[in-house]
């Protein structure tokens, strides 16, 4: 009941001060309220769209890493050596999390590259939220001469993804921002 009060009085002094404004203020006012809606909507659809593209891109990039992957371990295997040796040589970008090989029954075959650094999310926890983006994880079965000799699995994070959408994003707003307060 109180806040009710409370609100009630918030309210009214607004009102007496809306009504003191001449026409002129009130326009500019109603006008900046707006600006402010509009670039708010356009910030928000510039970020999913943004969002958008970035998982396009790191989906095809994926799976054309994927398919030169299993290649590799395709020719290691046709060339007598375990399908997965080569991974122990393979640099990981900073985005991949992992890159391992399993092969079919003898585990010694299988192989694990971890990335010792992967991407830490320095865009705001909420962002990563609006962005609902995941780690992937794609596996792909390696064929040699049509049969099957194993997997390859690659594991990214989404953190790098979204940290360089928020940078992009982050400079729109700063350029829209001082734009807005130049008019």
């Amino acid at each position: 009941m109180a806040s009710d009060v409370h609100e009630d009085h918030a309210v009214n002094a607004v009102l007496r001060i809306w009504d003191r404004l001449g026409l002129s203020n009130r326009l500019a006012i109603a006008t900046a309220l707006a600006l402010s809606v509009a670039l708010t909507a356009a910030v928000i659809i510039a970020a999913h769209i943004s969002l958008l593209e970035a998982k396009g891109r790191v989906d095809a990039r994926l799976e054309n890493t994927l398919f030169n992957l299993s290649q590799m371990a395709a020719v290691a295997h046709q060339s007598g050596q375990p399908p997965g040796a080569f991974l122990k040589h393979y640099e990981l970008t900073t985005e991949i999390q992992r890159v391992g090989f399993r092969g079919l029954g003898d585990a010694a075959h299988n192989v694990e590259v971890k990335n010792p650094s992967p991407p830490v999310l320095e865009a705001p926890a909420w962002f990563m939220q609006f962005s609902r983006l995941n780690d992937w994880m794609l596996t792909k079965p390696v064929l040699a001469d049509r049969r099957k000799v194993g997997e390859l699995t690659i594991a990214v994070s989404a953190n790098g993804v979204v940290n360089d959408v928020w940078s992009a994003l982050y400079a729109q707003v700063l350029v829209m921002a001082s734009g807005a307060a130049v008019v």
